[in-house]
């Protein structure tokens, strides 16, 4: 569930998305067509979301410019059978990256796009994805700035760019990020185990 001002949210069960215009008193109803379950939603505006999930072997992503009124289908075939749509982030209208899970040890990769969620990319960096390796959380806190946490190895990581996803560094982290929040400009990160939150201060 999201709400983007005091009377505008939006919300999913299974396939079914919701929507509100009088702050959850009552909730119209839209089906999704062909995606399984809605695993991740994200608005950046009252009218300018995004919904993504699983079916079969693609990884569905659906926009809308109207609140949810309508939606737009994109369709990628990943690399390998997905399992599920980890994470779903979009810094603007245009850039988004999302995180997808693949089946059994086939680990996790990062894709992007820049046409607003019509055309998905692999990123090529193999740094943090692949086999073995299952990246959570995905946040840009700029255009250029960019922060992928991931487990692998048996350690909990971070890989970041500077350059907007061109290059990628990656480094240890002391516990495992789960989700994050961008607040103030600083990334507010729940970890795991236990309840524990865990700050980074962006340069």
């Amino acid at each position: 569930m999201q709400f983007v001002d005091a009377t505008r949210g939006y919300g999913t069960v299974a396939d079914e998305f919701f929507r509100t215009d009088d702050g959850g008193l009552s909730w119209v109803e839209t089906k999704i067509p062909d995606i399984g379950f809605i695993e991740r939603m994200v608005f950046l505006t009252p009218d300018n979301g995004w919904i993504a999930g699983i079916h079969g072997k693609d990884l569905l992503v659906f926009r809308t410019v109207n609140g949810g009124r309508d939606w737009e289908e994109s369709r990628t075939t990943p690399r390998q059978p997905p399992q599920t749509a980890r994470d779903l982030f979009f810094f603007d209208q245009q850039r988004g990256w999302l995180t997808i899970w693949n089946d059994g040890d086939e680990g996790a990769y990062l894709y992007y796009t820049v046409d607003g969620g019509k055309h998905w990319t692999p990123d090529p960096d193999l740094s943090f994805q692949g086999k073995y390796k299952m990246a959570n959380a995905v946040r840009f806190t700029s255009r250029e700035r960019g922060f992928v946490f991931f487990e692998g190895k048996g350690q909990s990581r971070l890989a970041y760019t500077m350059d907007g996803g061109t290059h990628w560094h990656t480094q240890v982290l002391p516990r495992l990020v789960e989700d994050c929040q961008l607040i103030a400009g600083d990334l507010v990160c729940s970890v795991f185990p236990g309840f524990r939150l865990l700050t980074l201060h962006p340069k």
